[in-house]
């Protein structure tokens, strides 16, 4: 569980840092920019750790099913190699699915416009802008989304039906329904919500939160619910109020 949690930091801690400064940046001064290139690489960076982000929830699911349907088989089932394989993969498919999407998104031309209707370089926004015919790029998006995010939607769901009788009980699962429930939400919406129901508005609202709210609530939905941490936490208090 620690070792899938920690790989979730260090993705949400690269997402906020690959999203937030220039949008911070831009909130802040009357010139809201971004070069060509630094949109491109803030676009490969963003689509690799949110894809990776969705797998890793999958996995992180299966986890709680092995941990809570079959305890005594835990350690045999969930060994090394076990957990570093799916997390590589998961590693893996974010590059691949980030490679393919923006090596796509590189190829049309913009000439119809420069200005970006989002606060971050994200596909829909960028094809939005595209004077040519985006059609191929909408497609692939679509079946390449829906690749990754139905089949983790799917290992998630039957995890969870498997120990739903128990999930109010376990506090690391009820922390992971949370955080999926958010991430996948806005996820679902922003890339699989037909054009007439999603609008530019709610869109950039819902990019927000699973590129910059989520992540920082990940660690707080976590740490908050974590016995060992609630107790360190405590104990520190408690020291601090000796003095």
């Amino acid at each position: 569980m620690y070792y899938f949690i920690s790989n979730l930091s260090i993705l949400d801690l690269c997402l906020s840092s690959n999203i937030a400064p220039n949008m911070l940046s831009n909130f802040l001064s009357e010139q809201k920019t971004i070069s060509y290139v630094g949109c491109f690489v803030q676009l490969f960076f963003f689509c690799i750790l949110g894809i990776t982000e969705c797998i890793l929830f999958a996995v992180m699911a299966y986890d709680h099913f092995v941990a809570i349907c079959n305890p005594l088989n835990y350690f045999l089932v969930m060994q090394k190699k076990t957990c570093l394989g799916p997390v590589c993969g998961a590693y893996t498919a974010g590059v691949l699915h980030s490679l393919i999407e923006t090596s796509c998104t590189l190829h049309l031309t913009f000439c119809a416009s420069n200005v970006l209707h989002h606060f971050a370089c994200d596909f829909l926004p960028l094809l939005s802008i595209s004077c040519t015919d985006t059609t191929i790029n909408e497609f692939v998006l679509f079946i390449f989304s829906s690749v990754i995010t139905v089949p983790s939607i799917v290992v998630i769901i039957v995890s969870y039906i498997s120990i739903i009788v128990s999930i109010m009980r376990i506090k690391s699962c009820a922390s992971h329904i949370t955080a999926v429930s958010l991430s996948y939400g806005t996820t679902l919406y922003v890339y699989l919500s037909p054009k007439s129901e999603a609008t530019v508005e709610n869109r950039s609202i819902a990019t927000v939160f699973y590129t910059v709210v989520i992540p920082m609530l990940n660690p707080i939905i976590y740490s908050l619910r974590n016995k060992d941490i609630y107790n360190a936490v405590k104990i520190m208090f408690q020291s601090r109020k000796k003095y």
